[in-house]
This record gives C-alpha cells, structure tokens and sequence, in this order.
C-alpha cells in the first residue's frame, strides 16, 4: 500500500483533535490550538491558491541550475496538483532538455486526508518557520507551504535527510521526512489510483535566463525566436542574470519537447554573438 494510501485509511478513523506532541526522545510540544485536524479543512479553493507545497532551495548549485529548479510538488485550491515525478530516467527530451511535470487531480477527500497528515502527522500545525542543522554545510532545504485550517506558513527545513535526525528537533524532522516522502514520491500514488493522471503539465509561459558564453562551449543552435532579441532579457536581481518572459510557443522553438525546460544551451544571436539560455516552465501562481 502506498504512502498516500496508508494516509487516507487512516482518515477514514476518528481525527486527532490535534498532532502528535513531542515525546520523551525530543521534539518540539504541540500547538493546542488551532486545530484543522477536527472536521473538515478549510481552505482556499482557486486554481492558482497554492494549499501545500514542497521545492527545495539553496545548495551547492550554479545560477542556471537554481533557476530552473522546480517545486517538488504543488496541490491548488481547486484540488489540482502539478509534480515532478521521482523517477526522471524515461522522461521524453535528453540532453539539456529538463524532465517536465505532470498534473492530477485529487477529490477533496483526497485533499483533506493529505491535508491532515501534513498538519497532524507531518507537523506543519506546530512546526517553526525554519530549522537548522549546524553540523551539516552546503545542503540544500526543504521548503513547506501551507495554506489550510487557519495555517499559513512557510517551513524551512535545512538539510533535511542528510543526516539521522537528533536533539530536540529529532521527531519534527522524521515527520517531515515521512511528509517529504509522500509528496517527491506522489506519481506512485497517483499510479495507485489515489489521484487521476491529468497528462504532462503545459506551461502557458516560461521564465528564460540569457547570459554571455564563454569558449569552449561546444555545439550551438540559430536564434530560434521569432518575437524576443537579446535585448528583450533584462536584468534581474533575484536571478543575477538578465530574464525574460517567453509564452509556451515561443519557448518550444528551443526544443518542442521541452515542456520541462532546458538548462545551458548554447545559442547564437541575431549578431552570431553565443549566449547560455536556461528556461523553466511557471506554475499557475506564478503568472503574471
């Protein structure tokens, strides 16, 4: 039985009026209120509302690699979920094409059992805006977003699974882990029928990255756009790169299986000038 699956027996049982608390082996104590966990789960309802979410930051990574990096997993108000699937190997592209996401949708029962574990068993309700690890360096963090039952937050969890949890944050970090696990495995649940395959996720745009290529940068592709010019990407301060927005047929002219984006290909400008482009796709929240 899978993960999300062992989640929604359990829901099927009376709740907890609240999470788990800490035990005599270390955690932080539980929040007696508010409590999500008793009866149904409020929350935003909107195709572009993000519920819960999981990406991961930071790290020991370069600019293109951070940039195109995509959340894990993202469940919307109106029970849509867009994810990367775990396993990448069989993903169509190749090369520096970018596996893409997948969509599903989830009942609301679905939703509101997935939503009580993450609360309840996985400690969202009570856990603190970030956690350290100071005995671990260069790791990335896992990142939870959480919008349900009167909880609104962010969760950073520094170097998550990198090392046996210990200490007093020793049982917040296993339920994180175990919370983790559900959502980077969820195409398995979703093969297991606890949501339905909505096919790969096509972006109505993209967010691209232009920078100057240095030599030595081997095979490079024409200017493949019809409507952007080098000048078109503008600086970005949270890139450190200049950006620029690209709608979805002009982002497949890099490749038309690119759904997932791409990442250091090699293109030659109007003037045969060669740039690095790096692109990911945006979710429904992020649009503009």
């Amino acid at each position: 039985m899978g993960a999300l699956a062992v989640v929604l027996a359990a829901c099927a049982s009376p709740a907890p009026s609240r999470p788990p608390g800490g035990s005599s082996s270390g955690g932080s104590p539980a929040s007696p209120s508010p409590t999500p966990t008793a009866g149904a789960i409020e929350h935003p309802t909107g195709a572009e509302d993000v519920v819960l979410r999981m990406e991961h930051t930071g790290g020991l990574t370069g600019v293109a690699m951070a940039a195109t990096r995509v959340p894990t997993f993202t469940l919307y108000g109106d029970g849509s979920v867009i994810y990367l699937p775990r396993d990448v190997s069989e993903q169509p592209g190749g090369g520096p094409e970018l596996p893409p996401l997948r969509r599903a949708t989830m009942p609301e029962e679905g939703v509101q059992a997935l939503l009580r574990f993450a609360l309840g068993q996985g400690r969202l309700l009570q856990a603190r805006e970030q956690y350290r690890a100071d005995n671990v360096a260069d790791a990335t963090s896992t990142v939870f977003s959480i919008d349900a039952g009167g909880v609104r937050k962010q969760v950073d969890v520094y170097a998550l699974g990198e090392s046996e949890p210990e200490g007093a944050d020793r049982q917040d970090r296993l339920a994180f882990r175990q919370l983790a696990e559900v959502l980077g495995d969820f195409g398995a649940e979703v093969q297991r029928g606890q949501a339905t395959d909505a096919g790969v996720y096509r972006a109505p745009a993209y967010r691209g990255l232009l920078e100057p290529a240095q030599g030595g940068f081997g095979e490079a592709r024409d200017w493949p756009f019809q409507t952007l010019s080098p000048e078109d990407f503008t600086p970005a301060p949270d890139f450190q790169r200049p950006v620029a927005l690209l709608p979805e047929a002009e982002a497949l002219r890099v490749s038309d299986t690119a759904y997932g984006g791409v990442i250091g290909v090699v293109l030659l400008g109007p003037d045969r000038a060669p740039y690095y482009f790096s692109m990911r796709p945006l979710l429904p929240d992020e649009l503009p």
